[in-house]
């Protein structure tokens, strides 16, 4: 069955593996945003602009700002100080402009490695990444274990959502910030539980699947792939290679 023309679940693996080694590596603010507008494009010129929004929105864009934050505000013996706080004579706070750069540095580093993995995940779909991996020859108990780890996000949402609707169903009081926090706290306890309920199922689907039977397995998913993706498949890995080469060397 042929379900797609388009991009080879393969592409999409390799460009990501193949970014993010550039995503690590110690460059300038200028060429970390020119790379984080290299890796985003494919996905806005494929129509996957409102995944990569909201995989920006409520998942890693949190995190960046975050660390934008931290690291502008914390920099030490920072030259150009904008504004500080000193509440206390062993905290200091202070925006500065080294601070700024070493944050932004440090938060496009996070987008740009984000960036890599949802050049992976964001256009394939758990079948689609299966057949990628299986046609490599890797492993059987390997693909489940990655495939469904890719599944975390998502698994780990829905169980918020469930703790959420039973805590509004029992009718507890979250009428304030401050509750809602506690709330959570409160819910942390369930939330690790059903976490481990899930891997200790994962594991006994491990068995029940026959993931370890070394017969062959028959795929009902054909992804349509062409010489030029081939090609540029091994540009993108080599390409990858020369340029981490030139900046480590």
């Amino acid at each position: 069955m042929n379900l797609t023309n388009g991009i080879n679940p393969k592409t999409w693996i390799v460009a990501g593996l193949a970014a993010t080694p550039l995503a690590l590596l110690p460059l300038p603010l200028s060429l970390r945003t020119v790379l984080l507008v290299v890796l985003v494009t494919p996905l806005l010129a494929t129509g996957h602009g409102s995944k990569l929004l909201r995989y920006v929105l409520w998942g890693v864009g949190p995190v960046a700002l975050t660390a934008f934050i931290i690291q502008t505000v914390s920099y030490p013996g920072a030259g150009t100080i904008y504004a500080q706080w000193v509440p206390a004579p062993w905290i200091r706070f202070a925006i500065s402009a080294e601070g700024i750069a070493y944050g932004a540095q440090f938060a496009l580093q996070i987008l740009n490695f984000a960036a890599a993995i949802a050049l992976i995940s964001l256009p394939n779909s758990v079948g689609a990444l299966r057949w990628a991996l299986t046609s490599w020859k890797l492993p059987a108990r390997l693909v489940y274990i990655l495939v469904t780890s890719l599944n975390a996000p998502a698994l780990l949402g829905r169980y918020i959502r469930i703790i959420r609707e039973g805590q509004i169903r029992r009718g507890l009081d979250d009428s304030t910030l401050l509750k809602r926090i506690s709330l959570g706290i409160k819910s942390l306890g369930t939330l690790v539980n059903l976490m481990l309920l899930e891997h200790e199922d994962r594991a006994h689907s491990i068995a029940q699947r026959g993931l370890d039977n070394k017969t062959a397995r028959t795929s009902y998913l054909v992804f349509a792939d062409t010489r030029a993706q081939q090609y540029l498949r091994a540009v993108l890995v080599g390409a990858s290679a020369l340029i981490c080469a030139a900046v480590v060397l």
